[in-house]
């Protein structure tokens, strides 16, 4: 088997990665028919075998020397295409039939009864196994090339990156609220990072508490009472809509998918990924996440 696959089938199983369907076939379906194709053939060099007329009783026979290292090197062959499979019960099976084999009292008929016990496991386990599947127009969600909102969010807001990453996850595998849930989450720092800026305070604050206070220090901005710069124009229109943003995801799904009263289907999940990517996006021009302490 080619290294570069099984290190990479190794690596998905571990990191909870993402294989296309022709990676997985040629990784396991290549173990798994060449293990089929092994085993078929030592069913097939006992039944020619049993089927010489010469010697009627020979199946019940000791295997002869050269039968023996045959089937010896095919079981050898066989372990390794069943770790790749990950069938550990299976692989256990043919050590104790090669140690049966080693012990030279080991039959025809007896061999033949290990290599249908073996078929046997091989199937129960492999039953065992489930797949998900991912079509290709959402695979991107579960494994982007690039983060989700782009790199600038990414470096300006890292405590949301794990956030967006659970958030596409779970877009991609279709649990829709709780990709909702993520993305609340993961919009935090974008309110903090406006909050802050304002001077207005965020630790233990409500989000409506914390949006009326930031509309009304938009507001300030170019009369007398508060900063006036020469752009102060422009900073109003960034931070108003920063604001109009947020206040439009506390009202339609903040409020109320954190509080249990609603659930969302998989147009809507996307609806609010998209939407809160815009915002971040938007606040990730001019801000960073507050540096704690």
């Amino acid at each position: 088997m080619n290294a570069s696959f099984s290190a990479k089938l190794d690596d998905a199983f571990k990191s909870g990665g993402l294989l296309g369907l022709w990676e997985m076939l040629k990784i396991k379906g290549s173990a798994l028919y060449s293990t089929v194709a092994l085993l078929n053939h030592m069913d097939a060099v006992i039944t020619q075998i049993g089927e010489d007329d010469s010697r009627k009783d020979r199946l019940n026979e000791i295997i002869a020397a050269k039968d023996r290292r045959v089937f010896l090197k095919l079981l050898n062959d066989s372990v390794e295409k069943l770790n790749v499979l990950d069938i550990r019960l299976s692989v256990i099976t043919v050590s104790r039939a090669a140690k049966t084999l080693k012990s030279r009292q080991c039959t025809y008929n007896s061999f033949a009864k290990l290599i249908t016990e073996l078929k046997g496991r091989m199937r129960d386990e492999l039953s065992a196994t489930s797949l998900y599947v991912i079509d290709a127009k959402r695979a991107e969600y579960y494994e982007p090339k690039e983060p989700h909102f782009g790199v600038e969010v990414a470096n300006r807001f890292p405590s949301a990156n794990y956030e967006i990453e659970e958030a596409g996850k779970c877009l991609a595998l279709r649990r829709s609220t709780a990709c909702v849930t993520h993305l609340m989450r993961a919009v935090e720092p974008a309110l903090n990072s406006l909050a802050t800026a304002l001077g207005v305070t965020f630790d233990r604050a409500g989000w409506n508490t914390i949006l009326d206070q930031i509309d009304r220090a938009v507001r300030l901005i170019g009369s007398g009472e508060g900063p006036h710069a020469p752009d102060w124009k422009a900073d109003q229109k960034f931070y108003s809509e920063a604001a109009a943003h947020l206040r439009l995801i506390k009202d339609a799904w903040r409020n109320h998918a954190m509080h249990l009263r609603d659930r969302y289907d998989e147009e809507r999940a996307e609806a609010v990924f998209l939407n809160v990517r815009t915002v971040m996006r938007h606040v990730a021009i001019r801000l960073s996440e507050p540096e704690v302490g």
